[in-house]
């Protein structure tokens, strides 16, 4: 099996181009659930929060959604909407065979986000790590994947997702994903909190992927690979803090093909 991708090119087409069978997007290797590793068997420590983090929780009970704690989606928004939350800043940690950390920012209901990926992943036809250092923005109806290193940028179109949210009559993300996944023999197993946030917890049979889900946006994703593991969990989540100015320009020196 090959292991020339990233989890980050995983989870752009999870996310962004439209949570389509995920059969189809099996790249760096298939994600699943299940693991021997001694860390997967082991419960994490909670990682510390953003004081926010506390905040952005204590909402009034009519705010929840049923069983999920779910803020109610925007109803004004006359196009697609993948997060319940409109602004916010997400920390993520990778552990497992790909290490690192991956700062995520996101404006207008996560259809305008963009990552910054900075990690190490262990290569297993060579004695050495690999450097993955990458910026990825989703704007409009596109993606640019930058390549830090050359800042050398792919453009990838993206509007299937619009296609994929017409599966939810409010043209929310969050609910076309949920469809998807049970299309898909996918089956929600009730609710976990996850670096302090309720989590709908998800399983894919097919894949033997986890994924942990709060307001649209993944908290954390544990990936099998027969001999190792993928880990990514959300462990700082900032939904109140101002976003820096001019987060979602790309540099000027970006090259993009």
């Amino acid at each position: 099996m090959r292991l020339t991708n990233t989890l980050e090119e995983l989870k752009l087409k999870i996310e962004w181009n439209a949570l389509k069978p995920l059969s189809l997007l099996l790249l760096v290797a298939t994600i699943a659930a299940c693991s021997t590793s001694s860390e997967k068997s082991e419960s994490d420590k909670k990682p510390a929060l953003a004081e926010v983090t506390a905040k952005t929780t204590n909402v009034q009970s009519n705010d929840l959604k049923g069983d999920t704690f779910s803020f109610p989606p925007p109803q004004d928004k006359g196009y697609p909407v993948r997060y319940r939350v409109r602004d916010g800043k997400i920390t993520y940690q990778y552990k497992g065979i790909q290490n690192g950390v991956e700062e995520v920012y996101f404006t207008d209901y996560g259809m305008t986000e963009i990552k910054f990926t900075n990690t190490v992943r262990e290569n297993p036809f060579k004695d050495e790590e690999e450097k993955i250092s990458m910026i990825t923005l989703m704007r409009d109806s596109f993606l640019y994947v930058v390549d830090r290193t050359t800042m050398n940028a792919r453009r990838i179109d993206n509007r299937l997702l619009f296609e994929i949210a017409e599966r939810s009559a409010t043209l929310d993300l969050d609910d076309a994903a949920r469809i998807t996944y049970r299309r898909n023999q996918g089956e929600m197993r009730g609710i976990d909190t996850v670096s302090g946030v309720p989590c709908e917890k998800w399983f894919m049979p097919h894949q033997q992927q986890q994924e942990w889900r709060w307001n649209g946006m993944m908290i954390q994703t544990l990936v099998d690979l027969n001999r190792n593991y993928i880990k990514l969990t959300a462990v700082e989540i900032d939904t109140l803090s101002p976003l820096p100015d001019g987060i979602f320009e790309l540099p000027k020196d970006v090259n993009v093909m």
